[in-house]
């Protein structure tokens, strides 16, 4: 599938109040889950309703500037994918990637990536150049080809970049797996 027609298949907006009606919240919070479930069903303390639904609602509800923001990746009106980002709680110069998660039957197709993007073109629009922008990630390969980096070999789960990433690398688009 090409990126052009990956495009086609779904969109990516913020979430917003306005969203309540369609319930879309709920569906964030179901997204979120089901790609944090362990094989035998459960979830961490972190990921379950309520207290997905307490950040979901403060981010998309609360004006204060320490809440996160939610994008979700859309199509036929369903969320197939959700993406936060927020300032760091340690810091007035650093944001933090939250909450990324893709439905399973839409892993591989792209939605993941383009959430990432799209957060860190928020971030780049909000930020000042040279903020930090820390993540954790059970996949840290996918942020390292775009210029994020491991802050130590005892934790290469936790990954840093900056607002300002050079273009070409924040626009890296994969290679076709050979067969």
């Amino acid at each position: 599938m090409t990126a052009s027609k990956i495009a086609d298949v779904f969109e990516i907006r913020a979430l917003s109040m306005a969203d309540a009606a369609a319930r879309l919240h709920e569906q964030v919070v179901g997204v979120i889950q089901a790609a944090h479930r362990r094989s035998d069903g459960s979830v961490s303390e972190r990921f379950l309703p309520l207290a997905l639904f307490d950040q979901v609602y403060d981010g998309v509800y609360s004006t204060i500037r320490d809440r996160a923001r939610f994008l979700v990746a859309l199509s036929g009106g369903e969320v197939i994918g959700v993406g936060g980002y927020k300032p760091a709680w340690c810091s007035g110069h650093g944001w933090e990637l939250a909450y990324g998660a893709v439905r399973p039957e839409w892993q591989r197709r792209g939605v993941g990536m383009a959430l990432l993007r799209a957060r860190l073109d928020a971030i780049a629009s909000a930020g000042t150049a040279g903020d930090f922008i820390v993540a954790r990630s059970s996949r840290p390969s996918t942020f390292i080809r775009l210029g994020f980096r491991q802050v130590s070999p005892s934790d290469p789960l936790l990954l840093m970049g900056t607002v300002g990433m050079p273009a070409e690398v924040r626009q890296f688009v994969p290679a076709r797996a050979s067969a």
